[in-house]
């Protein structure tokens, strides 16, 4: 999907430098998919368990909205880089710095996800695992 988004609003799709961080990102996302199901699968299984069909309304339009977020500023990228041109183009080397702070980020969010194995991409009331944290136990 993220290639879609990236690539439709271009020309032509011979566009190395987004095919280079589509591969990237599609290799990191599998090598660490594998890797949390090897060694942390509590934590994958929580991700995969979610009941889309009991999430409440407001949650579903606020789903909806971050996906469109995503979808249109991958979409601004390439308007930007073939028709607008309103920032630079980055200079020769300075895409290696944005690809090791793509992927530091990427790190975080993943320590993160091993870290809460509670964690799951829907909003879910989770009275049968007995979880209380922090400003949750006052809710």
């Amino acid at each position: 999907m993220f290639g879609l988004f990236l690539l439709l609003p271009a020309p032509n799709w011979y566009w190395p430098d987004a095919f280079i961080w589509l591969v990237f990102y599609f290799l990191l996302n599998l090598i660490t998919s594998f890797w949390i199901c090897a060694y942390y699968p509590e934590s994958m299984e929580a991700r995969l368990e979610s009941d889309f069909k009991k999430q409440p309304k407001n949650d579903k339009i606020a789903t909806a909205i971050i996906i469109i977020g995503i979808a249109l500023a991958l979409n601004m990228i390439a308007v930007d880089v073939f028709y607008l041109n309103i920032f630079e183009a980055p200079k020769e080397g300075s895409h290696l710095l944005g690809l090791a702070i793509f992927t530091l980020g990427y790190v975080i969010i993943l320590f993160t996800m091993i870290q809460n194995e509670f964690a799951q991409s829907v909003v879910n009331i989770q009275d049968e695992r007995d979880q209380v944290l922090g400003g949750y136990r006052t809710l």
